[in-house]
């Protein structure tokens, strides 16, 4: 088997530069286009927190996982969108911390 640290290593590297990269956002500068039509700069980070938090959830408490997914599939074309502006950055993209290290440490992966 490779050794897939420096793999980890990117991962966390691209995921502090994206910390820096909106750090410090306006509010006018969350809700800036991006080349996805019809996705804001927000809805891009809640797309990335939802599912790193949601690959989290699925890891660890598969009874959670179920609760996420069966209030997904109320309005699947939208869930992730409409956490987007309540949630922001810091609220909703904290768990790709807890996400690398659980990736990173084969002892703590289910």
């Amino acid at each position: 088997m490779s050794d897939p640290t420096p793999v980890f290593d990117d991962l966390r590297e691209e995921s502090e530069e994206l910390d820096r990269l909106v750090a410090e956002l306006s509010a006018e500068q969350w809700a800036l286009a991006t080349p996805a039509p019809g996705w804001s700069v927000a809805h891009q980070i809640a797309h990335l927190a939802w599912t790193d938090h949601s690959a989290l959830l699925a890891a660890t408490d598969t009874d959670a996982f179920h609760v996420l997914v069966e209030k997904a599939l109320v309005s699947p074309g939208s869930f992730v969108d409409n956490g987007a502006e309540e949630d922001r950055y810091a609220g909703t993209y904290l768990g790709k911390r807890e996400l690398r290290a659980l990736v990173a440490n084969p002892r703590l992966q289910v």
